[in-house]
């Protein structure tokens, strides 16, 4: 069995079939950005495929909708590190629920997949953090929704990808 870390669970506990979901998608988004040759699939084509990777987050319940990026930092244990960090919305696209500056080829197998997973989610929304640990510092990409349905504990769940500084 595989150890690696496929969640960051910041909220309260949740189902197993949440908790496959949620390895459900960071394992999707992975193969989805390695299919395109990208790290991340938030960053998208400005990525490499030698940069980091996205990973799923459970943030559970509570007030993580649009314009609450401050809670969700906060609920991640990052707003400690924000300093004079730029938070910034990014547009999410409401057929593929990905940023809209994230571009592929149609009938891609590995995003449709990833699509599929993102479509369990209400409420979509993206942003990013620029300088998170300050100047020079990193640049981390969230996309959040609502979960619901059967079997699955309702809460705020999503990715975070990490954006490599070109030099």
């Amino acid at each position: 069995m595989n150890s690696a870390v496929t969640a960051l669970i910041a909220g309260e506990r949740t189902t197993v079939k949440t908790k496959a979901w949620l390895r459900g998608l960071t394992l999707a988004a992975n193969e989805a950005a390695k299919a395109l040759a990208w790290g991340s699939v938030l960053v998208g084509q400005a990525s490499q495929d030698n940069e980091y990777g996205d990973i799923s987050i459970w943030l559970g319940s509570g007030d993580y909708g649009k314009d609450h990026e401050k809670q969700i930092l906060d609920a991640m244990g990052l707003s400690e590190n924000l300093g004079e960090a730029e938070v910034t919305p990014v547009a999410v696209s409401p057929t593929t629920h990905l940023p809209e500056h994230v571009e592929f080829p149609p009938k891609q197998p590995e995003m449709e997949v990833l699509i599929g997973l993102l479509s369990e989610l209400d409420e979509i929304h993206a942003f990013r953090v620029v300088d998170l640990i300050g100047k020079g510092g990193l640049t981390v990409h969230f996309l959040v929704g609502h979960l619901k349905g059967e079997g699955h504990t309702p809460g705020w769940a999503g990715l975070v990808g990490i954006e490599a500084e070109v030099k």
